[in-house]
């Protein structure tokens, strides 16, 4: 009995299990979407602003001696002999700086310089012996009284003749031995640098003790610092009128100058596309040589006037738009009128109000 009831429970338990299996599976629902409150799209904003719109053009400048002087020879293949100066030196005009070897110059100058002595001495003694034949001839002269011996005796022509011709022999000699001097004079000069100003070397090529001279090639500079002015390179020279005063930026300094006239600076050969820049405040005392700037050029102005960002207007033919974010944050666009542009802001005409966003990006 109890065996029985035992296997009808176990029966019961098997049944139920079954059961579980037979049943279908439950259903797993998708998830519904999270919903967010619209946000609308990131944008970039400019505003429309009031003031002067100026044009500007920024030029770079330099520092630097006007009255500069660079020195070459303008001979070739002959070997240097020594230089005489270093970068830095203070040099006057007519110092000699530099020079080639001349060893064969000087010898035949000497030879050449003592030949015109020599013909020099030559001269004043044979003009000597001259005039004292002359007054020899002039003193027997007075004494002959007999008119046939006077007409005889040889005249004051006669006596100087021989010696004119001495003497012409003796010039002509002299100046080709003058000429051969002033050749050879002509050549130790060329092989000579000498100063022709005032001022400091900036400049000068490292030499060998082998190198050979090249006509025309540079060897050294000289720079007059007393000189020196800011210097723009620019082909707009129309920009710059002589007297006109501007500004140098240099950091944090404006340095006030105004334009030269080049064709004014003594002694200074005025270079093409250049700008003369004249300092005039004493703070250009403390610049040096290769100081650098910048110079704005202030180039047209509309003065009070609405502008924008010129980025944000966008065209399309010959229409003009902006965007904007209107109250749902959605981008529009709206029609615009536009003026005078520089620099990166265009003059809004119609269109906009001061103050008002628009997208830039």
């Amino acid at each position: 009995m109890k065996f029985r009831g035992l296997v009808l429970l176990l029966a019961i338990c098997s049944l139920s299990l079954a059961g579980c299996s037979l049943l279908p599976a439950e259903e797993t629902l998708p998830q519904a979407p999270v919903i967010n409150a619209y946000q609308g799209e990131d944008f970039t904003l400019c505003y429309v602003q009031r003031g002067d719109l100026v044009q500007t053009e920024s030029f770079n400048v330099s520092y630097s001696a006007v009255r500069v002087e660079k020195l070459s020879f303008p001979v070739s293949g002959i070997l240097f002999k020594d230089v005489y100066v270093r970068v830095g030196d203070t040099v006057q005009a007519g110092q000699l700086l530099a020079e080639l070897d001349q060893s064969n110059l000087s010898e035949q100058l000497r030879s050449l310089e003592d030949q015109a002595e020599q013909l020099r001495l030559s001269i004043q003694q044979t003009e000597t012996s001259r005039d004292l034949a002359l007054e020899e001839q002039r003193i027997r002269l007075s004494f002959i009284e007999d008119e046939e011996e006077l007409e005889n005796a040889a005249t004051l022509e006669d006596i100087e003749r021989p010696y004119a011709a001495s003497l012409t022999e003796l010039h002509d000699q002299l100046r080709i031995v003058n000429m051969q001097l002033d050749a050879l004079e002509e050549q130790r000069a060329q092989r000579r640098l000498v100063a022709g100003i005032d001022g400091t070397v900036s400049y000068l090529r490292s030499l060998k003790d082998t190198d050979l001279s090249v006509e025309g090639e540079h060897i050294l500079t000289i720079s007059d610092s007393s000189s020196s002015m800011f210097l723009l390179k620019t082909e707009e020279l129309e920009l710059f009128e002589p007297g006109m005063e501007l500004k140098v930026s240099m950091g944090q300094d404006e340095i006030p100058v105004a334009v030269v006239d080049p064709s004014t600076l003594e002694g200074v050969t005025p270079e093409e596309d250049t700008v003369y820049l004249l300092p005039t405040d004493a703070a250009a005392l403390a610049l040096e040589d290769g100081d650098r700037g910048t110079l704005s050029l202030e180039l047209a102005r509309q003065p009070d006037c609405l502008y924008i960002n010129a980025k944000a207007v966008k065209s399309m033919g010959n229409e003009h738009f902006v965007y904007y974010q209107d109250e749902n944050g959605l981008r529009s666009m709206k029609t615009v009128v536009t003026g005078f542009e520089a620099d990166g802001y265009i003059q809004i005409l119609e269109g906009l109000e001061q103050g008002e966003a628009v997208i830039l990006r």
